[in-house]
């Protein structure tokens, strides 16, 4: 009985010890601020950077910059860049000091809609207060909460606790994932091949192209036949030239899955045969007689093509750094009609997180 207390104990404290180590990266967020603030040194600056999830897109919303933001004639009370967080604190001169941190359970998080409260307690979600003391040309002594996503600080908002829950507005940092990337395609018929695309949280959109080698080409044949004499005969000879197609995607950071929708792009030469017979009677007195004419043309003409195309994919990206990653993908070219064009492609690129 006794280990299965203690056995009970220790998943109970599971969670605790999950939460725990979003400690480290707020106290070096709060360690390297104090330095920047003492010493304007940009390495302090470069570490405080390293450890928010971007210049642009981390947000802080505390007490520091509604102070500043109207001191330097920005209005207050919303919430504010990292980048121009730093400017103001570079420029103030104060001392600020973080302390007494401590970890706050997700569930014990509400946000301003149901929507903000579910994703504020998803797993990759992590939440420390800590005592927030500044002197200089500003001073107060208040808490801040420090809101991490994966271990990178994505807001620092006042630490207001209403009842037992402990309320933050996290609708500027929700689904800011953003990226951008190329990559170069190869495909069977498609030799020379690009992609250029965008994702922002689960979607991702691209733009796909490629252009032929010049060399295959396609043939169609057709025969309407009456009898040896009259039929008309049409062979025209393809050569694809290049496709384009828009690919949505289902992005979930690590790969995508999609499908393009565009088309196919030919010219050719059309050759047309033609022949006719007729029989013509006459009579001349009790004579009655028959003759058949026969008729045959050629002709051949340009002619242009687009075809339905599709192309599914899939995509995956091999983080490099903490904002590159490297990119392989596979999928299939499938045009209707043109089993000749189909066939697997590859590809492989680069990719950029935004930070906007």
């Amino acid at each position: 009985m006794n280990k299965i207390f203690r056995l009970l104990f220790l998943l109970s404290c599971l969670p605790i010890g999950a939460n725990a180590q979003g400690i480290e990266p707020a106290k070096e967020y709060g360690d390297q601020l104090q330095l920047y603030a003492q010493t304007n040194k940009l390495q302090h600056r470069e570490r405080v950077e390293k450890i928010c999830d971007g210049k642009k897109s981390t947000r802080i919303a505390d007490q520091i910059a509604f102070e500043l933001a109207q001191r330097f004639g920005q209005g207050g009370n919303r919430s504010y860049d990292l980048d121009s967080y730093l400017n103001w604190i570079e420029s103030a001169e104060l001392s600020i000091n973080l302390s007494d941190y401590k970890v706050v359970n997700n569930y014990d998080i509400e946000g301003t809609t149901a929507k903000e409260t579910k994703y504020a307690r998803e797993a990759d979600k992590e939440y420390v207060s800590c005592r927030v003391k500044v002197n200089g040309n500003l001073s107060f002594d208040v808490y801040d909460l420090i809101c991490m996503r994966d271990g990178k600080v994505t807001k620092v908002s006042k630490y207001e606790k209403i009842g037992n829950k402990v309320k933050v507005d996290l609708s500027d940092v929700m689904n800011e994932y953003q990226t951008l990337g190329v990559s170069y395609n190869y495909g069977k018929k498609w030799p020379i091949g690009a992609s250029v695309n965008y994702s922002y949280s689960w979607f991702m959109i691209g733009l796909d192209f490629g252009i032929s080698n010049g060399k295959d080409k396609l043939y169609k044949h057709s025969l309407e036949m009456i009898d040896v004499m009259n039929y008309t005969k049409e062979d025209t000879e393809y050569t694809p030239k290049f496709f384009t197609t828009i690919t949505p995607s289902f992005f979930m950071k690590y790969f995508a899955v999609g499908c393009g929708f565009g088309a196919m792009y030919m010219e050719g030469t059309k050759y047309m045969a033609k022949g006719s017979s007729s029989t013509i009677t006459s009579t001349s007195g009790n004579a009655t007689s028959t003759a058949t004419s026969e008729q045959s043309s050629v002709l051949d003409e340009e002619v242009e093509k687009v075809k339905f195309m599709l192309r599914p994919s899939i995509k995956g990206f091999v983080p490099l750094n903490e904002q590159w990653s490297a990119t392989v993908s596979v999928g299939y070219d499938y045009v209707f009609g043109y089993k000749d064009t189909n066939g697997i492609n590859f590809g492989v690129g680069i990719q950029c997180a935004l930070d906007w």
